[in-house]
């Protein structure tokens, strides 16, 4: 087998993993979500969502930035997991510290004092995170998305077990922050030491030589000011939108762009996990990184964009299925918590591809600009937009903080990758929406179920009869770079296009 073959063989076993795990995930937190949002109140998603906020700008600071210097090392280096061990100790015990010390302003704050205990709780997760935070490096290293992914699911089910647990006990908030930020740690971090019996041997509780752990610091401090910006705005609306707009707005819009995170979202996020840590290992060949990388922004928008203009078309439909009409109240966030979502994995990709090739400065001007965007959002807020004008505040700054971000990758990507990864997913989306607008004009449709199991097919096949008929070529490239593409390629009857190589 050749290398080329080789690590196609890789990616093909990662998607396959990835896929599974996200087909797994959602059909158990789809199932949990469909109870939940019956028995949780909106005031009590808002609690959940400032405290994920403020863990989220804590977080970015976890040893996990640090650690993920390991998948930066060209192939046949090996990283010395025991000093990433010790630091990770070190840094998370602080972080810890500090979330308990927020957590005691809290107690003082009337309007945040329902958030205190929760901030407690999150910081005993810290802790619990440390040892499976340096798992997922290893194997993410070593691309072993099998035994990764398995944790993945056995945290997913505790989680789930937890969550409805104490959900259908009357806990409100406690079931999310309990199996989000504590049960899903555990899985890994047991994996780690009684599993794969992983020891960091003699004195791992001292931290270790600044010399030898210079790199990795350098590395994670960097990636941890980038990933602070970028979680500021959540961590904004967790310090300001209770006092300004309340737990229950708060809880309207993470419920609106969760519709996307949470199908659209759940796709890209398989794509980019699997993607990226072969891509550094490409940064030195320019043509091969090239090709990899647009295709995976080709990926990324073509499946985004047209999704993210599904929801916003039938927003209210898949509201209505899975959250009830109890929360027809976000209906008007439908739209913006679309693009918000588009946005996002739009900016995680292309952002993505710029720290492949080792370019951190880029990627901390760009979370630099997101942050800075965050500040005239909350202004809307604070000056009577209200949660409507919010969101599409945020909306279009997150939209322009992802087209920056693929203006700067553009560097890196194929010559006239604009047409292929703009037009082609724009044009199959206006497609698509003609496709459903004719359906919606001609067919009398039934109930919310019914409608989405006519719009949805009808939507999917618009798009692909585009894709087939205005842009050939597209597709062939897109299929060619997946494992077996050759067999949907002679299906379609489409030419194979020349080796990427």
């Amino acid at each position: 087998m050749s290398q080329e073959d080789g690590y196609r063989s890789l990616v093909g076993k990662g998607i396959f993993w990835n896929s599974s795990f996200q087909v797994i995930q959602t059909l158990v937190t789809f199932g949990a979500m469909l109870v939940l949002v019956r028995i949780i109140p909106p005031a009590e998603y808002g609690r959940a969502a400032a405290v994920a906020g403020l863990l989220g700008l804590i977080n970015a600071l976890s040893c996990s930035a640090f650690m993920a210097q390991a998948l930066q090392l060209p192939e046949g280096v090996e990283p010395d997991w025991r000093l990433h061990f010790s630091a990770g100790m070190w840094i998370q015990a602080g972080l810890s510290l500090l979330t308990h010390g927020l957590a005691g302003l809290c107690w003082f704050l009337p309007t945040y004092r329902p958030i205190a205990p929760l901030l407690h709780v999150g910081a005993l997760g810290l802790l619990i995170d440390w040892p499976g935070q340096l798992r997922t490096a290893m194997l993410r290293r070593e691309m072993d998305f099998r035994r990764l992914r398995v944790a993945h699911v056995i945290g997913t089910l505790a989680g789930v077990t937890t969550s409805l647990a104490v959900g259908l006990a009357g806990g409100g908030a406690w079931a999310i922050v309990l199996a989000n930020n504590v049960v899903l740690a555990i899985p890994l971090t047991v994996e780690i030491l009684f599993f794969a019996r992983w020891r960091p041997g003699p004195g791992w509780w001292r931290w270790p030589s600044w010399k030898s752990y210079r790199p990795a610091l350098a590395f994670g401090i960097q990636q941890a000011g980038s990933t602070g910006l970028r979680v500021s705005r959540t961590a904004l609306e967790a310090a300001l939108l209770p006092a300004l707009l309340g737990f229950g707005a708060m809880g309207l819009l993470n419920r609106a762009i969760a519709l996307f995170n949470t199908s659209v979202g759940r796709v890209m996020s398989v794509l980019v996990d699997t993607a990226y840590p072969l891509l550094p290992r490409f940064a030195d060949d320019r043509k091969r990184f090239a090709t990899y990388s647009t295709a995976l922004i080709q990926a990324v928008l073509l499946l985004s964009i047209g999704g993210a203009v599904y929801l916003g078309l039938e927003g209210r439909t898949v509201s209505r299925v899975l959250y009830s009409q109890r929360w027809e109240a976000a209906d008007p966030l439908l739209w913006p918590g679309a693009l918000i979502g588009l946005a996002v994995v739009t900016f995680t990709a292309a952002s993505s591809v710029i720290l492949a090739q080792n370019r951190l400065r880029k990627v901390f001007l760009l979370n630099f600009l997101t942050a800075c965007l965050g500040l005239p959002m909350i202004a809307v807020a604070a000056y009577g937009g209200g949660i409507e004008g919010y969101a599409w505040a945020v909306a279009g700054g997150q939209l322009v903080a992802a087209a920056t971000a693929l203006g700067l990758a553009s560097k890196y990507l194929r010559p006239g990758w604009t047409r292929s990864a703009l037009l082609v997913p724009i044009t199959t989306a206006a497609v698509a929406t003609a496709g459903w607008w004719a359906l919606c004009s001609i067919v009398e449709l039934p109930s919310p179920p019914g409608r989405l199991a006519l719009t949805a097919p009808t939507f999917c096949l618009a798009a692909g009869v585009a894709l087939r008929v205005l842009f050939p070529g597209y597709l062939a490239g897109v299929l060619a770079q997946l494992p077996r593409g050759e067999h949907l390629l002679r299906w379609l009857r489409l030419p194979s296009p020349p080796h990427p190589g």
